[in-house]
């Protein structure tokens, strides 16, 4: 029998875990551990190396209401309120009573799937400084909920939109609907990305992995709060081809896995530009942990 030194030992470790991590980008959307406040709050969740964490350094004791890895933290518009996410579905929203370590959990959900993007609805105007101590007020930004404060839009791995709202100091409701996909096959989603127009409508961008040629679709989703209602319409579909044509996008290395998409809003302009961000391994012989990136 051989034995297996402890370096060599030590370097299939570290391969296993790049492999790990590069199957994760690829099929799933990055973690976003960090979200920094507009009260100049840092919430953020410890990776623990032994163990999936479940803290959140605000001194929010979560385990109670998160058994799973936390995925995602999300500020609301004034820094009022933070949303938790796990990888399994499960949402926790957290108010600060009356010091910075005091919180509390107002609302928790199970979705029962895994949550690739979420979004705050908005329920107040900001106010931002024109000069000295002159400020402005901002207009309302999309939807709001008429029956309280806390309300947020999310969407589903399984391709299910979500708005969960406020409805009673202590009571919550939510309205659903389904994107529709290509061809009526469902597919999962690996990376998302949303953003709220001018208009008062989110746009989402969403990539499938199992779609063959690689495809990222957007979707136009109109909230109606008046009517708790959930409209979602497909409105252009951007095909990741290595052909040139005159009706699809093209980037040079279209087989690469996407690993990261953003939406980006020109408000001068009026026009909302997408990033995407590829990855794959290099083909050089010599070193499997060395990958190729595109954006």
């Amino acid at each position: 029998m051989t034995d297996v030194s402890p370096i060599a030992k030590t370097s299939k470790v570290q391969e296993f875990a790049v492999e790990k991590l590069y199957h994760e980008i690829c099929y799933r959307k990055a973690s976003r551990r960090v979200a920094w406040s507009p009260q100049n709050l840092i919430a953020w969740s410890p990776i623990n190396k032994d163990a999936f964490d479940t803290r959140i350094n605000l001194g929010i004791g979560v385990e109670e209401h998160h058994k799973n890895e936390i995925t995602d933290l999300v500020w609301n518009q004034t820094g009022s309120a933070l949303a938790s996410i796990d990888q399994r579905g499960k949402i926790a929203l957290w108010m600060m009573e009356n010091f910075v370590n005091q919180w509390d959990c107002k609302y928790n959900v199970d979705l029962g799937g895994n949550i690739v993007e979420f979004a705050w609805l908005d329920y107040v105007r900001v106010y931002s400084r024109v000069s000295g101590s002159t400020y402005k007020r901002g207009a309302f930004k999309g939807p709001r909920n008429q029956f309280g404060e806390l309300a947020f839009l999310t969407v589903t791995s399984d391709g299910k939109v979500y708005v969960c709202y406020q409805d009673g100091k202590k009571n919550f409701s939510k309205i659903s609907s389904e994107l529709p996909f290509i061809s009526g096959r469902i597919s999962r989603i690996s990376h998302a990305d949303i953003i709220l127009d001018q208009d008062g409508r989110y746009i989402l961008a969403i990539h499938c992995p199992e779609y063959c040629p690689k495809i990222v679709m957007f979707y136009e989703i109109f909230v109606d709060m008046l009517k708790l209602h959930i409209n979602c319409q497909p409105i252009a579909d951007i095909y990741l081809t290595a052909h040139i044509n005159d009706s699809s996008f093209t980037i040079d290395r279209a087989q690469a896995p996407i690993i990261h998409l953003k939406l980006l809003l020109d408000s001068q302009e009026n026009v909302i530009r997408l990033i995407i961000v590829t990855a794959d391994k290099a083909d050089n012989g010599e070193d499997d942990n060395v990958f190729n990136s595109d954006v």
